[in-house]
């Protein structure tokens, strides 16, 4: 038997199966829906992207909190492609000509009309301007993320399950990165199962699990089918349980079609939605393109003009090289390990193939996480970071909230020992019979109050301590963040691999692009997503897009 859907029923599933594997063994397979995993890569990405650039590129557009955050990591894919996915090609097409007016430089054709370029050549570019700027790379690292979810809904249009496995993969860094104990572990059974499946059991996968056809042709997610029909039996049945609810279901599921079909021929307002829509689309790729352009965000030699779009704006921040702070330009501090969440996501994956599924059991009780570390990688604050900031605060703290929350009971023990080393042997304070954390808290508080009393400089000069170790660590890591940055770089997951590279230098995939941004203005109304997510417009020679060559 095979089952595909949410991430949090397909574990408890695997749960059930490994608790009893003689009843359950290699009979029942269980993977994520391909709707729910591209779903939770998005929320993923929102929550990682989300205060280094993407609320402020979504705020040019959507004024407020809860629309913007409802399109960062909301439920809902629909309005995240209608929307997001524009503003995305108005930031490759930024990059394309900008790029275009480079390559044409350095040929000595900056006064020409049109210059022909590559999609390796764009990459090329957007990688040389990033190689100074956090920022820019975690435009570039987020661009990339896109491209393999992008990746997984072109294999579920072309019904193509090794081009799905492959793009599973690669997403697997996100998951790990972001915290999904439940997706680690199903991503984890799926490169397994994928990889001993026979040719058989992977078509059938993807023909039968991981997809179903429509009736007009096209291939949809599973899981999103049940979605879809869910929702209409909601539409026709509500939300709430009654007496004869059974009996209505019954009747619903038989006449289905029928009532859709009704339903769909008296609807109204349906022209007035697509116009809506359209519209949207139009002004999310504008204000983007906009945003971009004023950010300075892909101009050669030139620092990123950190600033907040629309009514808010409140005039530009340079963002001097190698300084990692928002987009936005109210000098927020992000954290540079964003930067390095693929390959960190990656090292994670591999730790965790060998820590529990080669010479440990993936389901065992006693698993401890803190074999394989799935902290998720915030935005703003990173774990080395907070650990050093914590120490400023309770060093010398005598407190009784600062030492409960920022002690354990183990070190408040430790904590007690070093304070009585300071102490006479007639004040020095006995540690407490019980075990509790509480007893602990208020001996260690009295220690220290003791050894100020005793030297009124020791509590200053602990703070001063942990500030000058915390001041070193940072100027350590600012020396090593150019040779780390450079290194992520040249990855194949950001500069991608040789064969996809040589593929995509020929004069097949050239783009002529043409520099007259008047004709960009001019047209921009006119912009909106035909088939494939692809960029339409009355002038095609004024926005070219790079599109996804993962």
């Amino acid at each position: 038997a095979n089952a595909a859907g949410d991430g949090s029923p397909m574990y408890t599933g695997h749960i059930a199966i490994h608790s009893d594997p003689e009843k359950y063994h290699c009979n029942i397979n269980l993977h994520s829906g391909p709707f729910h995993h591209m779903l939770g890569a998005r929320k993923l990405k929102g929550r990682m992207f989300d205060a280094t650039h993407m609320r402020p590129v979504v705020s040019a557009w959507r004024h407020t909190g809860p629309q913007q955050d409802w399109l960062i990591a909301g439920p809902d894919p629909t309005e995240y492609k209608k929307e997001y996915y524009s503003a995305q090609y108005a930031i490759r097409v930024n990059a394309i000509r900008k790029a275009a007016k480079y390559y044409a430089t350095l040929a000595g054709a900056e006064d020409a009309t049109s210059y022909k370029i590559t999609p390796v050549q764009v990459v090329d570019y957007m990688i040389k301007c990033a190689e100074k700027s956090p920022l820019r790379m975690a435009f570039l690292i987020e661009l990339r993320y896109s491209e393999v979810i992008d990746m997984m809904d072109d294999a579920i249009r072309q019904c193509d399950g090794d081009e799905y496995a492959a793009a599973m993969k690669i997403s697997a860094s996100l998951f790990f990165a972001g915290h999904s104990t439940k997706y680690a572990v199903i991503i984890s059974e799926f490169v397994v199962w994928w990889y001993c499946a026979s040719d058989a059991a992977r078509l059938l996968y993807a023909k039968g699990m991981m997809t179903r056809k429509t009736q007009h042709g096209d291939y949809k997610p599973t899981d999103e089918y049940f979605e879809w029909f869910q929702k209409d039996i909601r539409s026709f049945l509500g939300k709430f349980m009654r007496v004869n609810t059974e009996t209505d279901l019954a009747e619903v599921c038989a006449t289905m079609e029928e009532r859709i079909d009704i339903r769909d021929r008296f609807s109204v307002g349906t022209k007035e939605r697509v116009k809506t829509n359209r519209l949207i689309v139009s002004e999310s790729f504008c204000q983007s393109y906009i945003y971009c352009e004023n950010l300075c965000l892909w101009e050669w030699d030139e620092q990123v003009q950190a600033h907040w779009p629309g009514k808010y704006d409140k005039g530009t921040t340079p963002i001097p090289d190698y300084e990692f702070t928002s987009a936005c330009g109210d000098h927020t501090e992000c954290n540079t390990d964003v930067l390095f969440a693929a390959s960190t996501g990656l090292q994670r994956f591999m730790a965790y193939l060998l820590e529990f599924k080669i010479r440990g059991e993936l389901f065992q009780p006693e698993r401890p996480e803190t074999s394989v570390s799935l902290d998720f990688i915030h935005p703003l604050t990173s774990q080395k970071d907070e650990r050093h900031k914590k120490e400023i605060r309770r060093c010398a703290s005598t407190t009784t909230k600062t030492l409960d929350a920022d002690y354990t009971s183990d070190e408040l023990k430790d904590q007690l020992i070093l304070a009585n080393r300071l102490l006479t042997d007639a004040e020095k304070v006995a540690a407490p019979s019980d075990a509790r954390k509480s007893d602990y808290v208020s001996a260690v508080k009295r220690a220290r109050q003791l050894v100020i009393k005793a030297d009124d400089t020791w509590a200053k000069t602990q703070k001063e301590a942990a500030e000058k170790k915390y001041s070193e660590w940072k100027k350590k890591k600012c020396e090593t963040l150019a040779r780390d940055m450079k290194a992520e770089l040249a990855t194949d997951f950001i500069k991608h691999t040789e064969s996809v590279r040589d593929e995509y230098s020929t004069d097949e995939h050239t783009y002529d692009i043409i520099f007259d941004q008047d004709e960009l203005h001019g047209t921009a109304l006119d912009v909106d997503v035909g088939e494939g997510g692809q960029i339409e417009q009355g002038s095609q020679e004024s926005m070219v897009s790079l599109g996804s060559f993962a």
